[in-house]
């Protein structure tokens, strides 16, 4: 960045200027954007400035230099000329080019005198008023684009094919010498964290279904039915998912999580009565009748509890704006999962207890059994002492709806994906130049925390108005560095 305040000016002008006219259209050319915002720098401009007192020597005014300009600066068709087997097509360029192109435009002529532009006006090259900037890490300004992509497109996919433009326009030189497009912020980076976050869960939470169940059910062969069950449901949720168009985005795999729980419940009620039949019976019938009637037995009950769960997120769809679309997919999803569970415990887990559970002298496991121990006197001292429960059970109760005023709500969970975003407002009618000021000592100061990389914030509004945002007001979007210490978290204080 230059130090001259004049060449730092034509500076940050030439650089909106490559950006406006080079990178914008080579970005839009790609499949899935719709838009490119960009930001920073100052807009060129071609000014005449008119001397009042030249208009009125030559009887000329203000309408007639802007008719002037209008007229001689366009491009006209002509026909087409043929030539044996060739054909040429004829046309008159006359886009202006430079400022002398300007200076050389004739208003009018009398007697043969013709009166330019140049004779009632100076041409200079200037900049537009400027309604905000954008300054990278506190320290210079910067010009930057936001590529922004049609609606419905995979954010992924579109985020792929835009940096392997980038790629292209930097290994090709389509630039000026000198100047490189350098991303700062890939939304790809939080999509993937953000799946990866919910994919953990999804695991953790598998594994830790099959250890209770083993605890629980005491049978190997009952738990692998289960977790058979578990992957099956989760496949048939993602087939439907892709035939009615729903992603695998951060909440739609939220209400897969969400659903683990109850994908598997239907199948460990099916999976413990086909067991507990097989080794009342001792094989006395055939396995296949065995294991029909344990599952017709708990069948009707547990349809009705998965219907009422799914009918339980119905309110959800009902929701409209960013809250629609943001916690739609999930109740879909949770939907979808419920009933492709059923599904699957109507045809499939009934082939799977024939395959591979076998009759047995059933076994209860040591912590049903310790458990028992503990519960049933605490059952026969509840029974025997209501008032003194349903009074303790009230007064907990009043106790948890006072709470509830008192807990704090949010949008959606808080997400720590490796970057942050962060506003700065003041006082309404602030200079331009007194806020970049301030957010440069703002910036200069979020710099000072080790964990950030890359600090970039635009002050007020310098490309598509997607919102009211004045030079009072500055966006932060912040990138942190790899975590490379040992737990992989930095602290939370920070």
């Amino acid at each position: 960045m230059p130090a001259d305040p004049q060449q730092k000016l034509a500076y940050l002008t030439n650089l909106r200027t490559i950006q406006e006219w080079i990178v914008t259209p080579q970005l839009k050319s790609v499949a899935g954007v719709n838009e490119i915002n960009s930001f920073g720098g100052y807009f060129k401009q071609y000014q005449v400035i008119v001397a009042p007192e030249k208009l009125l020597k030559y009887a000329i005014t203000v309408d007639d230099v802007y008719s002037a300009i209008g007229s001689n600066n366009e491009n006209v068709g002509g026909n087409l000329l043929e030539r044996g087997t060739d054909q040429y097509i004829v046309r008159g360029v006359g886009l202006i080019k430079d400022v002398s192109d300007i200076e050389n435009i004739v208003l009018k002529s009398a007697g043969g005198t013709p009166t330019y532009i140049r004779d009632v006006a100076q041409v200079k090259v200037g900049e537009a008023v400027r309604m905000g900037a954008a300054m990278k890490d506190g320290k210079d300004e910067c010009v930057g684009g936001i590529v922004m992509m049609l609606r419905g497109e995979n954010s992924r996919d579109v985020v792929r094919r835009v940096a392997k433009k980038v790629k292209e326009m930097n290994e090709n030189n389509v630039l000026p010498e000198g100047i490189k497009l350098v991303p700062y912020y890939d939304r790809s980076d939080i999509v993937k964290a953000s799946v990866g976050t919910v994919n953990k869960a999804l695991i953790e939470g598998s594994i830790l279904v099959l250890i209770v169940l083993y605890l629980l059910l005491n049978s190997f062969r009952g738990s692998f039915v289960v977790l058979i069950a578990l992957p099956l449901s989760l496949l048939a949720t993602f087939i439907v998912m892709k035939l009615v168009g729903i992603t695998a985005n951060l909440m739609s795999l939220g209400g897969l999580a969400i659903s683990i729980g109850m994908i598997i419940d239907t199948t460990i009620i099916q999976v413990e009565n086909v067991q507990r039949h097989l080794s009342e019976e001792g094989g006395k019938h055939p396995g296949l009748m065995t294991v029909l009637k344990a599952v017709m037995e708990v069948r009707k009950p547990s349809i009705f509890g998965e219907l009422i769960i799914a009918l339980t997120f119905i309110p959800i769809l009902s929701l409209e704006g960013h809250e629609g679309k943001m916690f739609g997919p999930l109740a879909i999803t949770v939907t979808i999962a419920l009933l492709a569970s059923l599904f699957l415990s109507i045809f499939v887990i009934p082939v799977l207890c024939i395959l591979f559970l076998k009759p047995h002298p059933e076994k209860e496991s040591f912590l049903m059994k310790h458990a028992s121990r503990l519960y049933l006197p605490l059952l026969d001292y509840a029974m025997n002492t209501k008032r003194v429960v349903l009074s303790v059970a009230g007064l907990l109760l009043v106790v948890s709806l006072f709470l509830l005023t008192r807990l704090g709500t949010e949008f959606i969970p808080i997400m720590d994906e490796g970057s942050f975003d962060m506003d700065v407002s003041m006082l309404p009618g602030v200079s331009l130049a007194k806020a970049l000021e301030v957010n440069q000592m703002a910036a200069a100061k979020l710099k000072q925390f080790p964990e950030l990389d890359t600090v970039v914030g635009r002050t007020g509004q310098t490309g598509v108005a997607l919102d009211t945002r004045g030079a009072d007001k500055t966006g932060y979007v912040g990138i942190f560095k790899p975590r490379t210490n040992g737990n992989g978290i930095y602290p939370k204080k920070s």
